[in-house]
C-alpha cells in the first residue's frame, strides 16, 4: 500500500511538473506572440508615419504643379493676347500698304498718260516749227534769188 501511496504521489507530482512546463511554455509562448504584436504595431506605426509623410509631400507638390499650371495659363493667355493683336496690326500694316501700292499705281498710271501726252504735244509742235522753219527757209531763199 505503501507503494501505491508513493506511485500515486509521484504521479501526482509528474501532472504538477507537467502543469508547470505547460505553463511555462504558455508564458513563453505568450511573450513570444507579444513581442511580435509589439513588432508589428511599431511596424504600422512607422508605416502611418511616412504615409503621412508622402501625403504631405504630394500635397506640396500637387499644390506647386497647380501654382506652375496657372502661371503656365497666365502665360499662354497673354501671349495669345500679344500674337493677336500683332496680328491686327500687320492686318492693318498690310492694308494700309495696300491702299498705298494702289495710290502709287494710279499716280503712275496718270502721269504715264500726262507723259504720253506731253510727248504728242511736243511732237506735234516740233512738227509745227519744223514746218514753219522750212517755209521760212524757202521764203528766205526765194526772197534771196529775188533780189
Amino acid at each position: 500500500m505503501q507503494k501505491a501511496l508513493a506511485i500515486a504521489d509521484l504521479r501526482l507530482h509528474c501532472r504538477e511538473s507537467d502543469f508547470a512546463c505547460s505553463q511555462v511554455q504558455n508564458n513563453r509562448t505568450v511573450q513570444e506572440i507579444l513581442s511580435e504584436t509589439s513588432i508589428i504595431r511599431d511596424s504600422i506605426t512607422a508605416n502611418n508615419m511616412e504615409l503621412t509623410d508622402f501625403k504631405r509631400h504630394s500635397s506640396s507638390i500637387s499644390q506647386q504643379m497647380q501654382s506652375q499650371l496657372t502661371d503656365l495659363r497666365e502665360k499662354l493667355t497673354t501671349a495669345f493676347g500679344e500674337i493677336t493683336a500683332l496680328v491686327k496690326q500687320k492686318t492693318q500694316s498690310d492694308s494700309e500698304m495696300m491702299q498705298d501700292v494702289n495710290t502709287l499705281q494710279q499716280n503712275l498710271s496718270q502721269k504715264t498718260y500726262e507723259l504720253e501726252a506731253l510727248k504728242k504735244s511736243y511732237s506735234q509742235a516740233h512738227q509745227h516749227l519744223q514746218s514753219s522753219l522750212i517755209q521760212m527757209q524757202t521764203l528766205g531763199d526765194q526772197q534771196v534769188l529775188a533780189c
